[in-house]
C-alpha cells in the first residue's frame, strides 16, 4: 500500500512526498507513466477512500478539452490556448497546428505497421465509433519535466501525451519526441489487448 501510494504521488503530486522518499524512490529519468497508472488501478481496492478520491482526478479522461481532429482510427484532442496548448504553428494553413497533424500522421503510420505489417491486435477503443483516443496535456512534473506520455490500462484504454515536449527535462524534444512517444504508447495499448494489467473500473 505504501509503495503504491508513494509511486502515485511521485507521478502526480511529488510535493506530497518527503525529500527522503523522493530521493529513495525516484529513478533519475522517468519517461512513461503507464506503469504507475497500472499500479494504481490494479491496487485500487487497497487505497483509502481519501486516496481514491485524490488519484481519481488524475486517472479520468480530461473533460475540458473540446478541440479535436479525427482520422480513420484515432481522435486526437488538443488545446490551442492555456497551459495545455500545443505549438501553434500551422505552416500548411489547414487550421490544425502542425504538431497535431504530425501526431495524426505518426499514429496512423504506427497502427498500420503494428497491425497490418506485424499482425498485432489493434488497440481497444471504447465509444466514438471505435476510434482510439489520444489527449495532449502538459505533463511536466513539479520535480521532473520528463514524462513523455502514458497509456491508461483496461477496461478504458486511452493515451495522454505531453503537449509540446519542450521543457529542459526532455532529452528528445519536439516532433522527434512526439514520433517516438506515439510509437511507444500505442505499443502499450496493443499489449493490453493480450494481457490487461487491470480490469478495475475507476468510477
Amino acid at each position: 500500500h505504501t509503495y503504491v501510494v508513494r509511486s502515485g504521488y511521485l507521478r502526480f503530486a511529488p510535493e506530497k512526498l518527503s525529500s527522503l522518499y523522493k530521493d529513495a524512490d525516484a529513478p533519475e529519468v522517468i519517461k512513461c507513466g503507464t506503469e504507475t497508472i497500472g499500479l494504481l488501478k490494479s491496487n485500487w481496492n487497497l487505497l483509502t477512500v481519501e486516496e481514491q478520491n485524490f488519484f481519481q482526478q488524475f486517472l479520468s479522461r480530461p473533460s475540458e478539452i473540446d478541440t479535436f481532429v479525427s482520422s480513420e482510427h484515432f481522435i486526437i484532442y488538443y488545446d490551442t490556448t492555456g497551459i495545455h496548448a500545443v505549438p501553434e504553428t500551422d505552416a500548411d494553413g489547414n487550421g490544425i497546428p502542425d504538431f497535431v497533424d504530425a501526431a495524426v500522421e505518426a499514429a496512423d503510420y504506427c497502427i498500420a505497421y503494428y497491425v497490418d505489417t506485424l499482425g498485432y491486435n489493434p488497440p481497444s477503443a471504447i465509444g466514438n465509433g471505435g476510434k482510439f483516443e489520444i489527449y495532449f496535456q502538459d505533463m511536466k512534473n513539479v520535480e521532473r519535466k520528463n514524462y513523455y506520455g502514458e497509456t491508461f490500462t483496461p477496461p478504458d484504454v486511452w493515451i495522454r501525451l505531453d503537449n509540446d515536449f519542450s521543457e529542459a527535462g526532455y532529452s528528445t524534444k519536439g516532433i522527434n519526441a512526439l514520433h517516438v512517444t506515439i510509437a511507444h504508447e500505442l505499443h502499450h495499448a496493443i499489449q493490453f489487448t493480450y494481457r490487461p494489467l487491470s480490469s478495475i473500473s475507476i468510477p
